[in-house]
């Protein structure tokens, strides 16, 4: 694997499961 092609696939999983939790948080 390229790091160069996985870090941002990486960084945007991230970004989606972050913003998932804190719009859960916030219904919570």
């Amino acid at each position: 694997m390229i790091a160069a092609d996985t870090a941002p696939l990486t960084f945007l999983q991230v970004g989606t499961v972050t913003r998932s939790l804190a719009h859960w948080n916030i219904n919570e």
